[in-house]
């Protein structure tokens, strides 16, 4: 990469943390010398009019829509963008697989393979796939409901195979509550209700799908599936196991996996292939992986080792944004 052209990057999804996560890594360790190019899906995202976050902010069509991936193509050539981020977990896909043709514009996208993105937004694909490596949280499908809940167990958690974040998730503690709750989610799957510590391990692999980092937090407090308070841990055992899921799938760039140690065990519940709602605790604690990810996708000089700071505590509080009908993007 020319060293004198001045690096530009595009980051999706900047009204939801993950994207906030990724401007505040990126300004962090690359300051000004950075253009960051936010898009989101509704004009009033916060981001939009915070004072020098981005340099440029476009609206785009939501991920689901077949314009999306070109609008995103031609706001990536217009700002002579290097680098795209993308940070919700309906763009990730999308934008995966049309891969090749922003590479052919000079345009690298942090984003791992089509196939192992279909694996972790799947939630049964993602324990067929894995389980026989990782310790993961036993799943079933309600087909044959008693024959599920008798492998799974009870209390049993139900909620969607594709969803995202707290919504639609349900605890079953009897079989009746079972068989009225399993009605209630499109596409559901019965999974192992872990107990247990929950905790959010950030990762990160290069271009290549080797794995760079794992970095582990423990989950204090949650809001809408969000950690808003936790902590980071030197844990070896969630160390070790991101490491082995990095062996058993193809990654590229920023990932992270939810895991809680269920009966003295690490046991993972959930896989997210795309930079975490709370991983700029990690960044704070010394690895700022959005900036590796960079890095590594425009050959630029990496760390060999890479440590951080044990039990660096994060808690999130709300900032209010006053904009007028003159400011809105549209």
């Amino acid at each position: 990469m020319n060293r004198k052209r001045r690096l530009r990057i595009l980051v999706t999804g900047v009204g939801g943390a993950m994207g906030i996560g990724v401007v505040k890594a990126l300004r962090l360790e690359f300051g000004q010398g950075l253009q960051i190019v936010g898009t989101d899906v509704i004009g009033l995202t916060p981001s939009f009019y915070i004072k020098d976050f981005l340099d440029a902010m476009y609206l785009v069509p939501r991920a689901d829509k077949p314009e999306f991936t070109q609008r995103v193509l031609d706001i990536c050539k217009k700002e002579a963008v290097n680098v795209l981020i993308p940070c919700t977990d309906h763009e990730v896909l999308p934008l995966s697989l049309k891969r090749a043709k922003f590479l052919e514009q000079g345009i690298r996208i942090s984003v791992s393979p089509p196939e192992t993105i279909r694996v972790c937004r799947d939630k049964w694909l993602t324990y067929l796939t894995l389980n026989k490596h990782l310790p993961m949280s036993k799943s079933a499908l309600p087909d044959n409901l008693m024959d599920a809940l008798q492998f799974v167990g009870l209390p049993v958690v139900i909620k969607p195979r594709a969803g995202w974040g707290t919504r639609d998730i349900y605890i079953a503690n009897t079989i009746s509550e079972a068989r009225i709750l399993v009605k209630k989610v499109a596409n559901p799957l019965l999974q192992e209700c872990l107990s247990g510590e929950e905790y959010t391990v950030d990762c990160l692999a290069n271009k290549d799908g080797k794995g760079l980092c794992v970095v582990p937090r423990k989950r204090i407090a949650t809001r809408f599936g969000m950690s808003i308070r936790g902590v980071t841990v030197k844990d070896n055992e969630l160390i070790e196991l991101g490491e082995t899921l990095m062996e058993s799938l193809k990654f590229v760039g920023l990932f992270n996996f939810q895991a809680r140690k269920h009966n003295g065990k690490a046991t993972i519940f959930e896989i997210n292939p795309r930079f975490a709602g709370t991983g700029i605790l990690s960044v704070m604690a010394g690895v700022n992986l959005p900036a590796l990810a960079v890095k590594d996708l425009c050959g630029m000089e990496m760390p060999t080792s890479f440590d951080f700071q044990d039990g660096l505590f994060i808690t999130r509080y709300m900032e209010d944004c006053f904009v007028t009908k003159e400011m809105l993007v549209r």
